[in-house]
């Protein structure tokens, strides 16, 4: 392990070696994990496979610090949890894209069909399978660690090679600031999301937590979530969490529009009322999916909270588009503060 030193006030960044990865185009690289560690005792760990959100510990009201977000332990659990995406950055489009074709400047980009006849999570190996390159810095005010990925024109179908970097800022107060940012050199299909779970009960039991989102609405979907273009109002309905509801056993698989658009703006509030310890999300991405992770390997164990682009939006002209173009730089901002109450 080696270690950046801050300073008695000052975030610090700490760096383990997980070992060698073979990704899906037969490169052999280390793969490295990041602890960014913030002076309120909040930190944050983050792989370089697939841009990965791993882990944070927070302290309850008692000071005892417990780990909030579902992750891998080691490469080979990485490596073999994998189809549930703990944690990863997904892309080059983290959404659903129905029949996996869509029109873009008067053709039509057929892409990798890796969920039945649609395309998910960026396509099958997506960005979540590869190792991005890895950029630390410290300030004064906050740990930096900068990851940075390139895919080729083609690449699962999509037009235009990119390059993509994921930016965590972690700052004093233990507030976790992640960009995005996607150039290409044609026109293309982007959005990246960050998939990760938390549990702020630092126990794997997610039911007893109070969900609030900031959501009038959710995208109409069918059963194998593929959007009409059309809104579900959710007053009196029991997927209103506005006022905030205790999660108790409801199954949640869906999205919810949010205001979308600079400045940051509240997307939702996660709560651990016996703990002390609260999540705020903060974006300008227009899409909040959430689901409850039913179907993990440990079943409503976290909750993944996850802004981003619209669902199927390029084939769904009433929704905000997700296309960049070249000269274009696709940005998206999150972010995550992490805070104890003292009230008991």
């Amino acid at each position: 392990m080696t270690k950046d030193q801050g300073g008695g006030t000052r975030p610090e960044i700490r760096r383990t070696s997980l070992g060698l990865y073979r990704d899906p185009d037969g490169h052999l690289t280390e793969v490295e994990e990041f602890e960014l560690v913030s002076p309120a005792r909040i930190a944050f760990r983050i792989s370089t496979l697939g841009a990965a959100l791993v882990g944070a510990t927070v302290p309850d009201r008692a000071g005892r610090h417990g780990e909030v977000i579902l992750g891998p332990q080691t490469l080979d659990e990485a490596v073999s949890l994998a189809p549930h995406f703990l944690g990863v950055t997904m892309g080059r489009f983290g959404r659903i894209v129905s029949g996996a074709a869509f029109p873009l400047d008067g053709c039509c980009v057929q892409l990798t069909a890796n969920a039945g006849p649609d395309h998910l999570h960026g396509g099958n190996p997506g960005f979540n399978r590869f190792v991005w390159m890895a950029r630390t810095s410290l300030r004064a005010d906050c740990a930096i660690l900068a990851l940075r990925l390139a895919r080729p024109d083609g690449d699962n179908g999509y037009p235009g090679a990119v390059r993509c970097s994921a930016v965590f800022r972690l700052y004093r107060d233990g507030t976790l600031r992640l960009d995005y940012a996607t150039r290409t050199d044609k026109p293309t299909l982007a959005g990246l999301v960050c998939h990760a779970f938390w549990d702020l009960s630092g126990e794997r039991k997610l039911d007893g937590q109070v969900l609030t989102i900031a959501s009038q609405r959710s995208i109409r979907s069918d059963t194998s979530f593929r959007p009409d273009g059309g809104f579900v109002p959710l007053a009196g309905s029991g997927a209103d969490f506005r006022a905030g509801q205790v999660l108790c056993g409801q199954a949640l698989d869906l999205c919810f529009e949010l205001a979308s658009g600079a400045p940051l703006k509240p997307a939702c509030t996660l709560a651990h009322h016996p703990s002390g310890r609260r999540l705020q999300i903060l974006t300008e991405e227009p899409c909040l999916a959430v689901y409850t992770g039913d179907g993990l390997p440990w079943p409503r164990a976290g909750i993944c909270l996850q802004p981003g682009p619209m669902p199927d939006s390029p084939n769904q002209p009433a929704f905000a588009t997700s296309v960049v173009r070249p000269g274009k730089r696709l940005r998206q901002r999150i972010e995550f503060r992490l805070s104890t109450s003292s009230d008991a």
